[in-house]
């Protein structure tokens, strides 16, 4: 099976704010704002069937924004929390440690976050992972999309990351498209 990538350029100015950066989604399927640290990376917008996203990162951390297109049942803020959370339950020592309702671009969010424990061994590769990993996803529909940012962490770098979560939260933007 073969997926193409297909990039889109956007724009990106600084927000005003010292030592951050305001992301500007200028097509249909990605017309959002939000801001971020400089000091991240951001790449370029890829789109693949339905599903458009950008990755924010800064070392080892990551953020990844994406919209979907909610043409069927499946692909819901509710059904998409409610795949985190089945899968929560399937992943050795998986927990729901907290799940609200916040505000995200003046519409309803859900906010979950999950913890388990990975576990990964590549007899091929010598490689072996076993270490604690906490989760943060959220999830919102808006016109005919569900918008999902979600961030996979070491338990070290919950503190960190959460807080350019927590800001992206906070100047994150529906943009209208007139």
């Amino acid at each position: 099976m073969c997926i193409i990538t297909c990039s889109i350029i956007v724009g990106s100015s600084c927000s005003g704010v010292p030592g951050y950066r305001t992301f500007t989604g200028n097509q249909e399927s990605f017309a959002i704002s939000f801001s971020y640290p400089d000091s991240w990376q951001r790449s370029m917008v890829s789109s693949y069937s339905n599903k458009t996203y950008i990755e924010i990162s800064y070392q080892d951390y990551y953020v990844i924004i994406s919209s979907e297109i909610s043409n069927d049942e499946s692909v819901n803020a509710a059904a998409v929390i409610q795949k985190y959370v089945d899968r929560a339950k399937m992943e050795p020592e998986g927990r729901i440690i907290h799940q609200d309702i916040i505000n995200l671009g003046n519409q309803e969010a859900q906010d979950l976050y999950i913890s388990y424990r990975l576990i990964f061994d590549s007899h091929e590769m010598v490689y072996y992972v076993d270490k604690p990993l906490f989760e943060r996803i959220i999830v919102a529909d808006y016109q005919g999309r569900t918008y999902t940012i979600q961030s996979s962490m070491d338990l070290e770098e919950c503190e960190s990351t959460n807080q350019v979560i927590d800001y992206i939260i906070e100047t994150f933007r529906f943009l209208s498209q007139d």
